[in-house]
C-alpha cells in the first residue's frame, strides 16, 4: 500500500512543468503569429506589384498605340522633355478625320483626352504616378517619342517607385 504523500505527487503536474509547457506554447503561438503576418505582408506587397505592373502595361501599350497611330506631334501644345509632360498628338479618329489624342498628368494620374471629349483616367487608383516626361526623338528619316514614368504603389509603404521607358515612332514620320 502507497503512503498518501506519494499518491499526490503522482495526481498533477508541478508548477515547474506547467511553466515549461507555457513557455513551448508561448513560443510556438509567437512563431504562428509571426508566420501569419509575413504570408499577409507578401500577400499585400504581390498585390501592389501586380496593381503596378497591369496599370503600366495598361498606361505604356495605349501610349505606344497612339504614338504609332499619330502623323506627327502638336509640338506647340505638347511640353517635352521635362515633368509633368504633355504630349499632344495629331492623328486621324475612325472615319478618317483629322483628330488628336492628349496625354497629361494630373494629381498622380495619367488622363486621356481624344478630340474635344472629357478627359478619361488610364491608370489605377491605388497607383501613382510621380513623374512623367516625354521626349522627341528625330531622326532625318523619323521621328520617336520617348516616354519615362515612375510610378508608386500607395498602398504598401515596402515598394520603392518603379520606373518605366518606352519609344514609340510615329507613323506619319516614316
Amino acid at each position: 500500500m502507497t503512503s498518501p504523500r506519494l499518491q499526490s505527487k503522482q495526481r498533477g503536474f508541478t508548477l515547474i512543468e506547467t511553466i515549461v509547457y507555457l513557455v513551448i506554447l508561448a513560443i510556438l503561438t509567437t512563431m504562428v503569429i509571426s508566420l501569419l503576418l509575413s504570408m499577409t505582408k507578401s500577400f499585400y506587397r504581390f498585390q501592389a506589384n501586380r496593381r503596378l505592373a497591369h496599370t503600366t502595361e495598361v498606361l505604356l501599350s495605349r501610349l505606344e498605340q497612339e504614338i504609332r497611330q499619330a502623323d506627327n506631334v502638336d509640338v506647340i501644345n505638347s511640353v517635352l522633355g521635362s515633368h509633368p509632360g504633355k504630349l499632344v498628338l495629331n492623328t486621324t479618329d475612325g472615319s478618317g478625320g483629322a483628330t488628336t489624342v492628349e496625354f497629361i498628368l494630373n494629381a498622380g494620374a495619367v488622363l486621356i483626352r481624344e478630340g474635344s471629349s472629357a478627359y478619361a483616367t488610364t491608370t489605377d487608383a491605388n497607383v501613382d504616378v510621380s513623374q512623367l516626361i516625354f521626349r522627341s526623338v528625330g531622326t532625318s528619316a523619323s521621328e520617336a517619342i520617348r516616354v519615362e514614368l515612375t510610378l508608386d504603389d500607395q498602398g504598401s509603404a515596402d515598394l520603392l517607385p518603379v520606373n518605366f521607358y518606352t519609344t514609340a515612332v510615329l507613323r506619319g514620320s516614316y
